[in-house]
């Protein structure tokens, strides 16, 4: 509750940036920003799907750096299309040290940690504060 607390009143959140693109196949589109060298973290609801939490068709990720993901577009490395309306790809830059923390893998895809997900979900309303109740119970019975 003390932690909930803490990142509502985040100032680094608060320069979070998101921008929001389309592509086909965004399974693809994380390979690619692997092998391009970029560092990303799986997020929101496609981080609970892939824990077997929830279940959506878009892709949220974090990176540090934006221009990093232009560069690998300009060098067609990875192939999205800015879409603000109906994109499925969504793209957090943030240098939040909380986010990049504990870091776990899984099949392959570097994913937040259990209470980096639990502090998004809580406070991605309407349908984030269910999965963030599994999570409670997963991170307090198994930590």
């Amino acid at each position: 509750d003390h932690l909930q607390e803490g990142y509502n009143k985040s100032s680094e959140r608060r320069f979070r940036k998101t921008y929001k693109y389309s592509c086909e196949n965004p399974q693809v589109i994380l390979d690619n920003l692997f092998t391009s060298n970029i560092h990303y973290l799986v997020c929101g609801f496609y981080a609970a799907k892939i824990k077997g939490l929830a279940f959506t068709d878009q892709i949220s990720i974090f990176v540090k750096s934006i221009e990093d993901i232009q560069n690998a577009i300009n060098r067609n490395e990875i192939f999205i299309k800015p879409d603000s309306e109906f994109g499925n790809l969504f793209i957090i830059e943030t240098k939040e040290s909380g986010v990049w923390f504990n870091t776990i893998r899984k099949n392959e895809d570097p994913i937040v940690d259990n209470i980096e997900l639990y502090l998004e979900m809580i406070n991605d309303i309407p349908r984030g504060p269910k999965v963030a109740e599994k999570l409670r119970e997963v991170i307090l019975n198994n930590g």
